[in-house]
C-alpha cells in the first residue's frame, strides 16, 4: 500500500516502527470506518428502490399514515361494541376474495409468460405475435365471465349469511348493522370485477401503472372512510371505503387502457374464450392456488370472528386493531417483492435462470430487512403509546402478542417470496403444506378463542407457521427449483 492508498499515511519524518500507539489506533479506526462505510453503502444499494417500488412504497406510506389515523378515529369515535362490529365487518368481507379461487394470481402468471411475445401500443392495447395475443385475450374474456359469476355469488351468499351471523349475537341489539352490511357486500362484489383486467395489465409488464392505480385507490378509500367516521355514520364508513375499489379502477381503465377494453369487448362478442380450455390450462394451477390461498387466508381471517363469537365484540375489536397494526411490517416488506414477481414469468419463458434467481434473492433480502426495521419500530411505538397514551393502549393487545403476530408476518413474507417464485413456473407445490398449516392454525384459533386468551392465539399462530410450515416449505422450494432448472441456463 502506498501513502496515497493509506487512509492515514505516515508523516515523512516518522518511521513506521516509531508510530505512537495513538497513531496506530487512529489508522485502525480509519480503516474500520472505511470498511463500515462500504457495508453501509452496500446495504443502501440493496434497499435502493426502483420507480415501481418507490411508488408502491408511497402507496404503503399512505396506508402507514392512514392506519394510525383510522385507529385513533375508531378508538375515539366508536364505542368498544361498535369497534368490534367494524373490524368484524372488514374481516368477514375479506372472505369474498376466496370465491375467485386464486384466479387473479393465475392470470398474472399466464400474462407474464405470454407477454414475452407481445407489446403495448400507445392506445393502451396489446399487439404482437398473433397466437399469444389471441390466447391471452381469450383467457381475459373467460376470466371476466368468471368474475361476474363470482360477484353475483358473493352478493347472494354473504348478505344473508352476515345478517344471520350478526343477528345471533346478543350484543347486536341496538346496533344499526343491517343496511351498512348490505351496501358493503354489494360494493365489495362490484370491486372484484376490476381484478382480471388489472391482473393481466400487471402481468404484461405494467407494474408501475398498476401501482399508480393502487396508490390513488388507497387515498380515495382512506378519505372516504374518515369522512364516514367524522360524519358520525358509524358502520356506514366501512361501506364508504369500499367505493374506492369500484370507482377508481373504472376511471383508470377508461383513461389509460381504452384499447384493451375495446379488445375485451370484441372478445366477449366473438366468444374469444372458446379457444381457451379452462379445464386443461387454467384449472390445474387455479385449484391448487385456490386451496393454498384459502388455507393461508384462514390463518388470519378466523381470529376476529372467533373472538367476536366467544369473547365478545370488545375483545374482537382489540384483536382486529392489533392485526391491522402487526400487518404493517408485512405490507412494507412485500413492497420490494410485489413489483418483481410479475416479471418472473417472462424470465422463465426466456430460460434466464440466473437473472431470475438474482432478482428473486434481492427482492427477498430487501423484504426481510424492511420487515425487521418496521417490526422493531412498531413494537417500540406501541410500548410508548401504552405508557403515554393509555386510552389507546387499551384498544390493542400487549406488546408480547403483537411480537408473536409480527413473527408470523415474517413467515408470510418468506412464504410469499418462495411461492411467487414457484408459481411463476405455472406450478403450485405448496398445496399440502398450506392445507395442513391452515387446519392446525384454525384448530388452535378455535381452542384459544373458546378456552384461552388472544395472546395464546397469537403465540399458537406464530409457533405453527414458524416451526412447522416454514421448514417444510423451504425443503419443497429447494427440491423443486433444482428439478425445474436442471437443464442448461441462458445467461
Amino acid at each position: 500500500m502506498t501513502d496515497l492508498d493509506d487512509p492515514c499515511p505516515t508523516a515523512p519524518e516518522l518511521r513506521p516502527d516509531r508510530l505512537t500507539g495513538r497513531a496506530s489506533a487512529y489508522r485502525v479506526a480509519s480503516r474500520a470506518f472505511a470498511a463500515s462505510g462500504g457495508i453501509v453503502g452496500a446495504g443502501a444499494a440493496l434497499l435502493r428502490p426502483d420507480a415501481a417500488v418507490k411508488l408502491l412504497l408511497l402507496t404503503r406510506l399512505v396506508s402507514f399514515v392512514s392506519t394510525p389515523i383510522t385507529l385513533i378515529l375508531v378508538a375515539t369515535r366508536f364505542s368498544p361494541v361498535t369497534q368490534g362490529f367494524y373490524y368484524t365487518f372488514t374481516q368477514i368481507t375479506q372472505f369474498t376474495i376466496l370465491l375467485e379461487l386464486g384466479l387473479g394470481m393465475v392470470l398474472t402468471q399466464f400474462a407474464s409468460q405470454e407477454f414475452a411475445h407481445l407489446h403495448w401500443t400507445p392506445a393502451g392495447s396489446l399487439a404482437g405475435s398473433d397466437s399469444p395475443l389471441r390466447h391471452l385475450l381469450g383467457i381475459l374474456v373467460k376470466a371476466c365471465r368468471w368474475y361476474v359469476a363470482v360477484a353475483l355469488v358473493a352478493v347472494v351468499t354473504f348478505i344473508p349469511a352476515g345478517l344471520a351471523f350478526f343477528a345471533s349475537q346478543g350484543h347486536a341489539h341496538g346496533v344499526d348493522y343491517a343496511r351498512p352490511w348490505v351496501i358493503l357486500v354489494a360494493l365489495t362484489a362490484a370491486g372484484m370485477l376490476a381484478v382480471p383486467i388489472s391482473a393481466v395489465i400487471e402481468g404484461c409488464g405494467r407494474v408501475l401503472d398498476v401501482t399508480r392505480l393502487r396508490f390513488v385507490q388507497a387515498i380515495t378509500s382512506s378519505v372516504l372512510l374518515w369522512a364516514g367516521i367524522l360524519g358520525h355514520q358509524a358502520l356506514y364508513c366501512a361501506a364508504a371505503a369500499a367505493i374506492g375499489p369500484v370507482i377508481v379502477p373504472a376511471v383508470w381503465f377508461v383513461r389509460r387502457y381504452r384499447g384493451l377494453l375495446g379488445q375485451l369487448r370484441r372478445g366477449l362478442r366473438s366468444q374469444a374464450d372458446a379457444r381457451v380450455s379452462w379445464r386443461t390450462e387454467l384449472l390445474p394451477m387455479q385449484w391448487r392456488i385456490a386451496v393454498s390461498w384459502i388455507a393461508g387466508f384462514l390463518v388470519f381471517a378466523l381470529f376476529t370472528p372467533l373472538l367476536f363469537r366467544y369473547q365478545g365484540a370488545a375483545v374482537a375489536g382489540r384483536m382486529g386493531m392489533s392485526l391491522t397494526v402487526a400487518n404493517v411490517p408485512f405490507v412494507l416488506g412485500m413492497s420490494w417483492l410485489m413489483t418483481r414477481t410479475p416479471g418472473y414469468g417472462t424470465l422463465i419463458r426466456q430460460r434466464s435462470w440466473r437473472e431470475l434467481d438474482a432478482t428473486a434473492l434481492t427482492g427477498t433480502l430487501q423484504a426481510v430487512v424492511v420487515w425487521a426495521a418496521a417490526s422493531v419500530s412498531l413494537l417500540v411505538g406501541v410500548k410508548a403509546a401504552d405508557i403515554w397514551l393509555p386510552s389507546f393502549g387499551q384498544r390493542v393487545l400487549g406488546v408480547g402478542t403483537l411480537a408473536a403476530l409480527c413473527l408470523g408476518s415474517l413467515v408470510n413474507v418468506l412464504m410469499q417470496a418462495m411461492a411467487g417464485y414457484l408459481r411463476a413456473h405455472k406450478q403450485e407445490p405448496y398445496v399440502a403444506i398450506s392445507v395442513g398449516t391452515g387446519l392446525l392454525v384454525a384448530a388452535a384459533s378455535w381452542i384459544t378463542a373458546r378456552f384461552g386468551t388472544p395472546g395464546a392465539m397469537a403465540i399458537a399462530y406464530a409457533a405453527v407457521t414458524g416451526l412447522v410450515e416454514l421448514p417444510v416449505a423451504v425443503a419443497i422450494f429447494m427440491r423443486k427449483r433444482r428439478e425445474w432448472h436442471a437443464g442448461a441456463e441462458k445467461t
